[in-house]
């Protein structure tokens, strides 16, 4: 490929707008970085935060390309890189983490103290475009795999594959765990839960159709939530309340409904991003229970869960777009009418 040559992209120019379509120059990959040809790309709310809300999810410090859940081909290698060949195909994970600081070095590059999310902030360009450059440190290999469909693994699944492995100490053999909402994150931690553990897994959604997914992905029990959600979790427990809960919505209802039905020493994981707050008293949440909030996950844990899909083992459903399509994705997803993760398909 010659240097200078151009490319589309969908760049965000202004936060609380739609995505621009322009034509940018390919970048070049840097000393440890490569050069991605796209195969695939998700979408998910957290770009909707950015383009409907205009939530400054990075500093603004200028226009950058959308795309966080990032699948292609090795195009080219910059400097240093002895690792990947070109054409191999690899998923980007979706945290831009530093590699040196405290939290890099223990293995925690999710909680990276000088954290950069791809696709959120300028000079971190993501892969809405029909190439992108990563450090080769943050891929993982899918061998010869078409990888499109894999893309969505970096942060729809990698979310919740971290929040259950973060709570598997507090999960004992034959516990209960509570999924709420089975949208694009938590059919991936139904699916989780039943794969790396032995607790019975009790999924909750207001949408009937949702609640019937979670059945056939393995749920033990699924409820509406409404005023009886509390009781109907306590009893189905027999009493013993859930040990660890993963809220994939993050209302103050849900969150307070995490504190009514969590035991003692049980996990309380918020994914969701509704913004709600806990009545985190005495009294309201039980002694013991650690409540945290999720960062994605590590680069160690993408590799673990690219095994668990090359085996069969998970079931990624997406709906595909066209490149030229972006807009309809988003408006697809923005009004709730998606059958599964929104996936850009390149040609």
């Amino acid at each position: 490929m010659e240097q200078g040559q151009m490319m589309k992209a969908y760049r965000l120019k202004k936060l609380g707008e739609m995505p621009v379509i322009e034509e940018v120059k390919v970048p070049e990959p840097g000393f440890g970085q490569v050069l991605i040809k796209m195969a695939g790309a998700g979408l998910c709310h957290t770009d909707l935060l950015m383009t409907d809300e205009g939530v400054e999810l990075q500093p603004w410090i200028g226009e950058f390309t959308l795309g966080h859940e990032n699948a292609g081909w090795i195009e080219k290698k910059g400097p240093g890189v002895k690792d990947f060949e070109i054409g191999e195909s690899v998923v980007v994970c979706a945290t831009d983490s530093c590699g040196y600081c405290e939290a890099c070095l223990s293995g925690h590059d999710n909680f990276c103290l000088n954290v950069n999310a791809r696709g959120c902030q300028a000079g971190r360009d993501g892969g809405l475009a029909e190439y992108m450059v990563a450090p080769a440190r943050q891929l993982v290999s899918l061998g010869s795999l078409n990888p499109a469909q894999f893309a969505v693994l970096t942060d729809a699944a990698l979310s919740p594959y971290a929040s259950i492995v973060n709570a598997k100490n507090n999960i004992p053999a034959n516990g209960y765990c509570v999924v709420l909402g089975v949208g694009g994150l938590g059919s991936y931690a139904v699916q989780l839960l039943k794969l790396t553990t032995s607790a019975k897994v009790i999924a909750v959604d207001i949408n009937p159709e949702r609640r019937a997914l979670a059945e056939r992905l393995g749920a033990d029990c699924v409820f509406d939530f409404d005023e009886k959600l509390v009781d109907n979790i306590i009893e189905f427990t027999e009493n013993r309340k859930v040990n660890a809960y993963f809220d994939f919505v993050g209302s103050s209802e849900s969150m307070n409904v995490g504190a009514a039905v969590t035991k003692e020493l049980g996990m309380i994981t918020v994914n969701g991003l509704a913004g709600g707050t806990m009545d985190f008293t005495w009294g309201k949440v039980r002694p013991g229970v650690d409540v945290r909030f999720s960062s994605n996950g590590t680069i160690i844990q993408l590799g673990e869960l690219v095994d668990l899909a090359k085996r069969g083992d998970l079931i990624i459903e997406t709906q595909e777009f066209r490149f030229d399509q972006v807009p309809e994705a988003l408006d697809e997803l923005r009004h709730g009418r998606l059958r599964g993760r929104a996936l850009i398909v390149f040609d």
